[in-house]
């Protein structure tokens, strides 16, 4: 089923704002079933939003962000209301709860406030804990030609509080079940050209092995390419297929693929090595010294703390430390974890309640240690050798 994805707002289109939205929502989509074929992000301007989504009509499901605010700019309304061809009503019943929540609030209700009240006829409201503007839900046209629309508010946190308490529900009875899913894997240190090979390689297999089947058996079935995908991102190459769990043949591609990445795979799905090595953590505090990254490794770790912590999880604190005297591995104090360089290789060490143990690594591709690139990927190859310790330990 086919989605699309409009965003609107000035501040996106001029570079102001990142559109963090769309890649969030994509996700979203895609987790569903739904595949995403293209974003667009247009201006704060009613022809420009007319023409966008005068392209769009082709999508079963559009995702339409921004623009409902209470300012003269905020015209996302208007111009579906425009699109549907009907008009715009004014929601008594909205207008009286925004009322009420400013008053408890003790802030002051404008008459401006009431263009955040009108909504094209025939929507369903979407309601915003997490703000003042509603969305809406609609639908155009019958049949094959239906298009449902969701319309959801643009700062993120509000996007996001809507479309889980309002828009993944609608989509359940949206989408037909299906057993497609994106299957993800994660290398490190590998570079994307061998990557790329190896899964073509496995790729390219499995399409000989269909088509000899269908001659054999006289059949005259489409052999259907299995879509794929690849992103490098230092020091990681990340893979994508989608494939169909209920098909043998396709168990079996995941499984080869698998097994060809195996010598740098370090993840599966949208794994995160600082989030996994935090949630791994056998200690209330993980104390970092590290004499090599210039912080980039702590800096890693505290954001990845901060997600966690936000999602209610329970992780250890995050603490520099300099002390380099102790029991534990090469002399460090327990619950450390220590990256330093040692000429043109470095040194990962680790000590635990359980684990003491120290390996020496050389970055692939010759990637000096003083460059940007070699903290980032020792700090990355840290990660992973620290992890893997403390799984080997359970």
């Amino acid at each position: 089923m086919k989605a699309r994805i409009l965003t609107i707002g000035t501040e996106l289109t001029s570079g102001e704002v990142v559109n963090s939205n769309a890649a969030w929502m994509s996700a979203q989509l895609e987790d569903k079933g739904l595949r995403v074929y293209s974003h667009l992000t247009v201006r704060d301007e009613f022809t420009e939003i007319a023409a966008a989504l005068s392209t769009m009509t082709d999508a079963r499901v559009l995702i339409v962000s921004g623009g409902l605010g209470p300012t003269t700019d905020d015209i996302t309304r208007e111009a579906l209301a425009r699109f549907a061809a009907v008009p715009l009503e004014f929601d008594e019943r909205v207008w009286t709860e925004l009322q009420a929540l400013y008053q408890t609030r003790a802030l002051k209700i404008l008459e401006a406030h009431k263009h955040q009240c009108y909504f094209p006829k025939g929507s369903v409201r979407l309601k915003n804990s997490n703000g003042t503007a509603l969305g809406f839900a609609m639908a155009v046209g019958e049949g094959n030609t239906r298009q449902d629309i969701f319309v959801v508010p643009g700062p993120p946190a509000e996007m996001q509080k809507v479309w889980a308490e309002e828009v993944a529900p609608r989509l359940q009875s949206i989408v037909p079940a299906t057993s497609y899913e994106w299957k993800r894997w994660i290398t490190l240190g590998v570079p994307e050209s061998e990557v790329a090979q190896n899964v073509e390689e496995v790729l390219a297999a499995h399409s000989r092995a269909k088509s000899d089947s269908n001659s054999n058996s006289h059949g005259s079935s489409l052999n259907e390419p299995i879509e794929v995908g690849y992103r490098a991102s230092y020091p990681y190459v990340r893979v994508k297929a989608y494939l169909d769990a209920a098909k043998s043949d396709h168990q079996k591609v995941e499984s080869e693929i698998t097994r060809v990445l195996a010598k740098g795979l370090v993840g599966r799905g949208t794994a995160d090595l600082a989030e996994e090595l935090l949630k791994a953590w056998p200690a209330p505090v993980l104390n970092l010294n590290d004499e090599l990254s210039e912080h980039y490794l702590f800096t890693r770790l505290l954001a990845a703390r901060k997600i966690l912590v936000s999602s209610g999880q329970m992780v250890p604190e995050v603490r520099l430390s300099f002390n380099a005297s102790g029991s534990g591995s090469d002399g460090l104090p327990k619950d450390t974890l220590h990256l330093r360089q040692d000429g043109d290789s470095f040194k990962v060490s680790l000590a635990t309640g359980a684990v003491d143990k120290t390996e020496t690594s050389i970055l692939p591709f010759k990637i000096p240690l003083t460059s940007e690139r070699g903290r980032r990927g020792a700090s990355e190859r840290a990660l992973w050798t620290a992890l893997k310790w403390l799984k080997l330990r359970d």
